[in-house]
């Protein structure tokens, strides 16, 4: 077994970012990005960096039972508060003190800290998708983000027709951006971080031709947390069971269809990636679960496999 170690990568956007959550439909737009979107794009820029045959080795090394290094879902920050996903099977009309079912079904994040502890007795606000500790909430609300749409043209390179669409993009407000855990070993952590660092030049999701999606690039230890003699988990990446024993510890969860096409430095980036069920953030179980790479090679793409990255990233917390 390696040694690994925790790192909390804090990303400080500095433009707009747009993540698709359907292909062809652009006036939409995700707030957070998903494990496997962030691990096919340190994958790439891994291979820009290092080469075809390492890159290969790193990607073959996921599909043992001792995986190089583990990363959450990109989740957001605002001044130093740092969120987390809700976990499905948490109960919030008791610990807010509230009977509103309308306004905690919205509550998709909630402190780190909040999570891990427990609430404590501590007072919070809701305000849209997160849970505000009292005393940081102020009169001006909670400014850490929100969707914009742009008007663009479509011509049509034979007839020059226009046609008008919107693409809307995620704006994140004052002292706000996005996280994610990485866990791994130090043998791997200096090349995967510069391929971080390459990827947050690069940018990531669309539109990254005019500069959509790039990020400042920090990283700070993560304080370890014991999931010794827990029983209640909060997966916070996407999640594909790798076998039957997996299934049966599964609580409350959330599935969702991920698609999308192949983006290779070393193959056809016009193919499309086969269709897989993922659970999503949030959903929770009774024991532990380590989930896989799947095997997502179009039909005819021959340059390499794709794997779509659906391993856990557990959180354990007090129900």
């Amino acid at each position: 077994m390696q040694d690994y170690k925790s790192w909390r990568i804090i990303l400080k956007p500095r433009s707009p970012l747009h993540i698709g959550n359907k292909e062809g439909i652009y006036n939409t737009t995700e707030y957070v990005i998903h494990s496997d979107t962030l691990f096919s794009g340190i994958i790439n820029c891994y291979s820009m960096l290092f080469g075809r045959k390492e890159t290969e080795s790193l990607v073959n090394s996921f599909c043992t039972d001792d995986v190089p290094f583990r990363i959450s879902s990109v989740m957001p920050y605002w001044k130093d508060i740092y969120y987390v996903f809700k976990p499905l099977s948490l109960d919030l009309t008791e610990k807010l003190q509230t009977d509103d079912h309308k306004k905690i079904k919205k509550v998709k994040f909630i402190p780190e800290n909040t999570l891990i502890d427990g609430f404590n007795n501590d007072r919070y606000q809701v305000v849209g998708q997160f849970i505000v500790p009292e005393e940081k909430y102020t009169d001006d609300g909670f400014p850490c983000f929100k969707s914009r749409e742009l008007a663009r043209i479509d011509v049509d390179r034979i007839t020059y027709s226009t046609n008008i669409f919107y693409y809307s993009q995620c704006v994140y407000g004052n002292e706000t951006g996005l996280w994610f855990y990485l866990k791994i070993s130090d043998e791997l952590s200096g090349k995967v971080l510069s391929a971080i660092k390459l990827l947050c030049d690069e940018g990531i999701g669309g539109e990254r031709s005019i500069g959509l999606g790039s990020f400042d690039f920090e990283k700070t230890e993560a304080e370890e947390v014991n999931l010794v003699n827990c029983d209640s988990f909060v997966n916070i990446s996407v999640f594909s069971p790798k076998n039957e024993e997996e299934l049966g510890v599964i609580m409350d969860y959330e599935i969702a269809e991920r698609a999308g096409y192949v983006y290779s430095v070393f193959g056809n980036k016009d193919a499309k990636k086969k269709k897989v069920k993922v659970l999503l953030e949030g959903s929770t179980f009774s024991g532990m679960v380590e989930g896989r790479l799947v095997d997502v090679t179009p039909n005819g793409f021959n340059s390499h496999r794709v794997f779509r990255y659906a391993l856990s990233y557990l959180l354990p917390y007090k129900s």
